[in-house]
């Protein structure tokens, strides 16, 4: 081995510069602590609500309320580096937008026609096993899911006149 082999092996490695880091005593906001755990189950929760149609809305509001709460407790993590943080606000910001594009603001059209037919018939006379009376019209509506998607659990009304049956 030469003497400027040997040299390169003796050079002492120069010790690595420690990385700043937040002091022991640190101590994160309670509401901060609270809001690590209550985050996550709101994420999880919401997403269950969205499940029932009657707590979609109730289900939404879970969901974005966890997406803030889970920034914030990311924002105010002691032992993440500011990028890190700025990518995981990032990410967390494209998941609510996603989450916005794909659940919540769904386009979903009905197109609805409705044709009214107001002929005279005698007293008495059966329509469709319906009395009929003099004030009655028939009124036939259709709607129809231009759609891809399959509609469940729809509840229509008619409000404002009289109805004799509705099939």
């Amino acid at each position: 081995m030469s003497d400027e082999e040997s040299a390169i092996y003796q050079q002492k490695e120069e010790p690595k510069k420690k990385r700043k880091r937040c002091p022991p005593n640190a101590k994160v906001p309670a509401w901060i602590v609270w809001s690590r755990s209550i985050g996550a189950v709101s994420v999880l929760a919401g997403g269950f609500g969205l499940l029932q149609p009657q707590y979609f809305w109730f289900g939404v509001s879970f969901v974005y309320g966890g997406f803030v709460l889970l920034g914030v407790d990311l924002w105010f993590e002691p032992q993440l580096k500011r990028g890190s943080k700025i990518a995981g606000e990032g990410l967390l910001a494209l998941g609510m937008v996603l989450f916005s594009l794909k659940v919540v603001f769904v386009s979903a059209p009905l197109n609805i026609a409705s044709v009214v037919t107001a002929l005279e018939y005698s007293a008495g006379t059966k329509i469709a096993d319906i009395p009929w009376r003099p004030m009655y019209a028939e009124l036939d509506v259709v709607v129809s899911n231009p759609t891809g998607g399959d509609y469940t659990d729809v509840n229509e009304r008619a409000v404002d006149f009289p109805q004799a049956q509705a099939r």
